[in-house]
């Protein structure tokens, strides 16, 4: 069932069109990551789904109820802020208790909520403690319990963790995680960052200039994006212009780029002719020089990551790319080194063809 259901939802402000005929569901339980760049639209959605905005066009419903007249304290949602919003005159325990008091809730219930909603995101006995006394961290966990304690249909995330710290960020999204999976509440993400979206929703709409550009589970839109915004969007990518043509021997798909690689590819859903074509930098293998059917090159740099090492080649053909291997993968690659770059059949990303493509990876 359906717990979130936007239906050609448009919103301006003045000249400016923020959301252009948005359409998606969310599923009862589930989490959704609203994703894409600055100015996408998504923070907009977020908050005509919350009711701060209201849609010049269009229809909102949750639970199967039209949320056109109501009110925000009249939709039973809870929002977490990007800056947390939390109350700083009030203790932990008294930010946590207004909202449910807001709600009607019982006041002998209330203790009792603060208690759990604390102990589930691992801050008991910090009820009597100021927001100035918490770190970021802790700050974005007590928002959180704040917004659960009111036992809302919806949560809604807008950056959750985007104030935190890069480590305290991956951190803090596999507690997030487990703690969305544990309470079971429908879940809205707000965000930028394509990992913190892959990690935690089970289904991904990408936003682009107002609009939705495509709408699927993290590896579909990863390994299978429809459009080039958003393929160059969900990570990096080498680009090639070129033709798809039948090979000779045994009718396969070819490709053939503009700067004179050749490669074979697999099904292209119907496509062929002038083609876009992308390839991730971690489906490429670096190879010996003489490897047939390789793309014969030199290594430029070698950057060594710990886990990874990112590697860029020069094909002879003059094109740049990017490879990416793991740790447990090829030991070394020097700059300088002539080598061949292997292409996987069944790695390419083709597209039609849209335009000019950069030279150097994205």
């Amino acid at each position: 069932m359906s717990m979130v259901d936007v239906s050609g939802i448009s919103k301006s402000f003045g000249p400016l069109t923020a959301v252009d005929d948005v359409s998606f569901t969310v599923e009862s339980g589930s989490c959704t990551a609203l994703l894409g760049p600055s100015g996408c639209g998504k923070t907009t959605t977020l908050r005509m789904i919350a009711g701060f905005e209201a849609p010049d066009k269009g229809r909102i419903a949750l639970g199967g109820r039209d949320m056109a007249d109501k009110r925000p304290y009249e939709r039973n949602v809870g929002l977490v802020f990007q800056d947390y919003a939390l109350f700083p005159h009030m203790s932990v325990a008294e930010n946590l208790a207004y909202g449910m008091r807001r709600r009607g809730v019982a006041k002998s219930e209330i203790p009792e909520r603060v208690r759990r909603r604390l102990a589930q995101v691992k801050l008991s006995g910090y009820e009597d403690r100021r927001p100035s006394k918490l770190s970021g961290g802790e700050q974005q966990r007590v928002a959180l319990a704040r917004a659960l304690a009111t036992e809302p249909e919806v949560l809604l995330l807008d950056e959750p963790l985007s104030n935190l710290d890069a480590k305290l960020r991956q951190e803090l999204r596999g507690e997030l995680k487990c703690l969305l999976e544990t309470v079971g509440t429908t879940t809205m993400i707000v965000t930028h960052d394509q990992e913190e979206a892959m990690a935690l929703a089970s289904r991904i709409v990408v936003m682009n200039r107002g609009r939705v550009e495509q709408i699927g589970a993290p590896r579909e839109i990863y390994d299978r994006p429809r459009t080039r915004f958003v393929a160059e969007f969900m990570g990096r990518s080498n680009w090639f212009v070129g033709r798809l043509e039948r090979r000779p021997d045994d009718g396969g798909l070819l490709f053939r780029g503009e700067t004179g690689e050749s490669f074979a590819v697999d099904d292209a859903d119907g496509l062929h002719g002038p083609v876009d074509l992308a390839i991730r930098p971690e489906q490429l293998e670096i190879v010996d020089a003489e490897t047939p059917h390789a793309l014969a090159g030199k290594v430029v740099t070698s950057e060594y990551l710990g886990s990874k090492t990112h590697v860029t080649v020069q094909l002879d053909s003059g094109s740049v790319l990017l490879v990416i291997f793991n740790k447990s993968g090829r030991g070394e690659a020097v700059v300088g080194d002539l080598i061949g770059v292997r292409v996987p059949r069944d790695g390419c990303i083709l597209l039609p063809r849209s335009g000019p493509v950069p030279t150097a990876p994205a």
